[in-house]
Parts: structure tokens; sequence; C-alpha cells
């Protein structure tokens, strides 16, 4: 079922609206990461430091909302009952997702004080998609299906193992490893402030960022090929 994830997952990608959620989630990791660099730039007073901080944290909570949002509009997608947005048949479930985003957004910046781990967060914009969006899902699938299954059927969502939930965690790291060897390698040879330098810098978080959001939609298909 793992490997089948995977290949069942691309058939997701085949859906203009699927892709335009994921072209939401890159515009808004974009802007989102600009307005970070912008509010943290090094000052040059040292008491700047906690300011920052607290700006990130902030940030990580807000990011969790937005794509408890996109999540949220995906649902019907990621389990297989729609190809296309509907946003009136949504509506009823956005204190849902919020709720969800913020419960996503806690876990993960309790995750940002854990050694080690901040670090793989930081360096893999990937591997922090997979984690919030994973949660968000695990949290608001269940209920959303709750809410639809007197049409749907009365089946229970399944979800991956801890075994394959592992392999997917394992699969957007070594993901992540490929893309940064791979971008560094494109980087050394370009002179530093030409145009392309500055494409490549903020092309390869866009590329982690997006093999984390194919591994969550193999995630997802998991579910949906488990459950019906």
């Amino acid at each position: 079922m793992f490997a089948q994830s995977f290949s069942a997952g691309l058939a997701l990608w085949k859906f203009p609206a699927w892709l335009a959620l994921v072209a939401a989630w890159l515009l808004y990791y974009y802007l989102y990461s600009a307005v970070i660099r912008l509010l943290t730039n090094p000052k040059e007073s040292v008491g700047a430091a906690a300011p920052g901080c607290l700006v990130q944290l902030i940030g990580v909570l807000l990011q969790s909302l937005a794509v408890g949002i996109l999540i949220l509009l995906a649902l019907p997608i990621l389990l297989g009952l729609q190809e296309h947005l509907s946003f009136d048949s949504l509506a009823s479930f956005l204190l849902l997702a919020t709720r969800a985003g913020m419960l996503a957004g806690l876990g993960l910046t309790v995750l940002m004080f854990i050694p080690g781990v901040n670090r793989l967060l930081a360096g893999s914009p990937g591997f922090e998609a997979f984690l919030l969006g994973g949660a968000i899902f695990a949290l608001s699938a269940p209920l959303y299906w709750e809410r639809i299954s007197t049409t749907s059927g009365s089946h229970r969502l399944k979800f991956p193992g801890f075994l394959s939930t592992l392999g997917y965690l394992a699969t957007v790291f070594f993901l992540s490893k490929i893309i940064f060897l791979a971008w560094n390698f494109f980087k050394n040879r370009t002179h530093p402030g030409s145009f392309a330098r500055r494409i490549l810098d903020r092309l390869g978080p866009m590329l982690d960022l997006l093999a984390g959001i194919f591994v969550l939609s193999a995630y997802a298909t998991w579910v949906k090929l488990s459950s019906f």
C-alpha cells in the first residue's frame, strides 16, 4: 500500500483544482518567507533577537491557519469525493480548519524547541509542510468525513501505521537532501549576485516545499485507498 500510494497520488496532480491549491501554497510560502526575512533582518542591536523569535512563532501560527484553509479546500479532492473546488460545501467547516490549524501549529512550535528537530525544520520547508499538512489532515479529515457520512457511506477513515508514517517521513527527508545537494551543486556554479543566483536562492526552498506537498498527497491517498 505504501508504494501504491505514491503512484496513485500522482493522479491528484492532473486535477486543475489540486494544482491551483498547490500553487496557492507555494505563493503563500514565498510571501510568508519574504515577510519573515524582512521582519527578522539582522539588526545592530543584540536585543533584536527576542522580537525576531516572537515574529517567527507568530508566523508559524499564521502559516498553520493558512495551511488549514488549504487542506480544508483540498479534503474532497484528497478523499476522492470530487475533482473541483467547492467553497459553498466547505463553508460550514471553516471552524474545523481553524482549530486543526491552530493545534497543528502549536505542535510544530513545540517541535521547534527540540534540539536537532528545530534545525531539520528550519532547513527543510518540505519536511515542515508535510508535518503541518499531515497533522491538519489527520485532525480534520475524520470529522469532515463523519459529517458527510450520511451520503457517502459509513466507513471510518484509516490512517497509516507507525512504520508507514516513518516511511513517509523518511521519504520527505531523503527528497529534501537530494534537492539540497542538486540545488547546492548548481548554486556553487553560478556567480554571486547574478540573476541566475537570485533565481536559485528562491527556487531551492520552493522545490523542497513541493516535494513535501507531493509526499503529503501520497499520505492522503493511502487514507483514501485504505478506507474505501
